[in-house]
């Protein structure tokens, strides 16, 4: 079921944390499209390439999503996130993290600061992201524009 595989923002960091390591340091090019130069550094990296160079070929021998990679157990999802897969993953994670620190609703280990109570019972936050939920392997992906 798609709607129980949201994404973990530790989730999340653990894929730029792959992107960062294959793209920095000049040892990767990515190229998704003859139409754009090639992508090497990892801020600047597209959700639309994240899913093609990192998402894709990790998922499609299990035929999965990333989530259902990722995850122990379903993950319900609490928020939608609607974004252009041309965004950087960098540039969404930074949104996401915004988010869920104005909510309360992340860890932090430099201020000892759990999830609020008062949001999603203090766990927590499940972000629906569709390159994360959707199993990409048997074309579920929109074209790129």
């Amino acid at each position: 079921n798609e709607a129980e595989r949201g994404t973990r923002l530790d989730q999340l960091r653990r894929l730029w944390a792959h992107v960062e390591c294959r793209l920095g340091q000049g040892r990767e090019a990515w190229r998704a499209c003859e139409s754009e130069g090639e992508r090497t550094s990892p801020e600047e990296a597209t959700m639309f390439e994240v899913s093609e160079f990192v998402i894709k070929p990790a998922t499609s021998p299990a035929e999965c999503s990333l989530v259902e990679l990722l995850a122990r157990a379903a993950q319900p999802s609490d928020y939608f996130v609607s974004h252009w897969g041309g965004t950087a993953l960098a540039t969404l994670l930074g949104c996401l993290e915004a988010h869920s620190a104005d909510r309360g609703l992340h860890e932090s280990p430099t201020r000892r600061m759990r999830p609020h109570s008062c949001y999603l019972g203090g766990r927590l936050a499940n972000y629906w992201i569709y390159e994360c939920a959707m199993n990409q392997a048997i074309g579920t992906v929109p074209p790129r524009p």
